[in-house]
């Protein structure tokens, strides 16, 4: 893989573990992302109003998920 040449761990290549570029917390991955959590205003047929999200016109939502504390 090119970019491990980029990130020294110390680690000899055969102990450093597999992950996916999309992982949260990958330091290389292809795309900016994130995890926010959001407040649900109101649900009208496949829009949802949400509160304390912000985001760009036209960047997609990838997980909607329940959060329950």
């Amino acid at each position: 893989m090119r970019l491990r040449k980029w990130a020294r761990l110390g680690l000899p290549e055969e102990l450093v573990p597999e992950v996916s570029v999309f992982c949260t917390d990958s330091p290389f991955r292809s795309n900016p992302i994130t995890i926010i959590t959001a407040r649900l205003v109101e649900r009208s047929d496949r829009f949802l109003h949400v509160k304390g999200l912000y985001l760009f016109d036209g960047t997609p939502v990838l997980d909607i998920k329940p959060y329950t504390y």
